[in-house]
């Protein structure tokens, strides 16, 4: 392997060669514990870089479409910023990227960043002996974050981040031979899946709102319970909160614990798009004619419901941060971000 030379003295990439967007296939079945299996490497593009020393902070490399947009950064996660399994109730390893003096290498699976974090900072309704944890928040009880979907055949960029020194390289992804689909149709596909990929974003940050809103009407009500003067103000949360979890509850079955209680209430908007999304990436080809009605449905809720939720924030909550302060109680934040 040979070394490509940038101007900066202590980093280098390694030439990469072209690498291929394969889906996945049912592997050939073998004998447990059969002495001649093998370990697949993982999948994607194998990213070489070299360092002269171990730098201070954080190696960053961002992959950038031929336009010139970022669509998926990879960067050493923080054990706190991570869900917990829902099971076990531990982290999951988080994801490292290794800045050791030497040569480095990294993955990359080829894909667009995960969607958004969502963050439920109240307990399932019916069950209040669920508690959030010590950070504030429980993960989304109907699975994490989505993968994001695979990149279309083309060209890309490679953009290592060390400090204030940026170094960039070429990666070129090609169709998988063997896939009777063509570029046009993965192209078409792509175009649909990035579609669903903003819509679980826009509906996580949606929840995330909402979550953060009815987490403060229940501290607040907490608070002006024994107090009876206030009866008109718990009165008014009452009534905003029920509307919150109206619309909420659209997206997610808000009693879903994630021990086990999947299979108990039905799938809704969320996990609904996750499926769509599934299902058109399964193959090379564009969706089909059900898929793309399916889509259309999801993309009028989605605007209904934001719609409604962007009314309830400027009307309903706004009133309340009044009648909060005609109270001398502070205001209820609705987005902290």
């Amino acid at each position: 392997m040979r070394f490509q030379e940038y101007t900066e003295k202590n980093l280098r990439w390694i030439e990469n060669n072209p690498k291929r967007r394969v889906l996945y296939r049912k592997e050939t079945k073998i004998f447990p514990n059969d002495p001649c299996s093998g370990e697949n490497p993982p999948y994607g593009a194998c990213i070489h870089y070299y360092l002269k020393t171990e730098p201070k902070g954080d190696v960053v490399i961002a992959i950038l479409d031929e336009n010139g947009q970022t669509m998926r950064t990879l960067k050493t996660e923080k054990t706190e910023d991570l869900e917990l399994d829902n099971f076990s109730r531990q982290h999951t390893k988080p994801f490292k990227v290794p800045k050791n003096a030497g040569i480095n290498r990294i993955w990359w699976d080829l894909r667009h960043d995960r969607t958004k974090l969502i963050k439920l900072r109240t307990p399932p309704l019916g069950h209040d002996h669920v508690r959030v944890g010590p950070r504030g928040w429980r993960p989304f009880p109907r699975g994490s974050r989505s993968r994001g979907p695979l990149v279309p055949p083309g060209v890309y960029t490679v953009k290592l981040t060390v400090g204030d020194r940026k170094v960039t390289q070429k990666l070129v992804v090609k169709k998988d031979p063997h896939s009777s689909g063509t570029e046009a149709d993965i192209q078409a596909q792509t175009k649909i899946m990035l579609d669903i990929h903003r819509k679980m974003d826009s509906v996580a940050d949606l929840i995330n709102q909402v979550e953060l809103i009815r987490k403060q009407i229940d501290d607040l009500e907490d608070l002006l319970n024994e107090t009876e003067k206030m009866q008109p103000v718990i009165k008014a949360a009452d009534a905003l909160e029920k509307k919150l979890i109206d619309i909420e509850s659209f997206f997610f079955t808000l009693e879903v614990t994630g021990s086990g209680d999947g299979l108990r209430w039905p799938d809704k908007f969320y996990v609904k798009l996750r499926f769509l999304a599934n299902d058109i990436g399964k193959s090379d080809f564009p969706p089909t004619c059900q898929q793309l009605k399916v889509h259309e449905m999801f993309t009028k809720q989605l605007a209904e419901y934001e719609g409604r939720f962007h009314d309830l924030v400027a009307h309903d909550v706004s009133a309340f941060n009044s009648l909060l302060e005609e109270n001398g109680i502070l205001n209820i934040i609705t987005d902290r971000d």
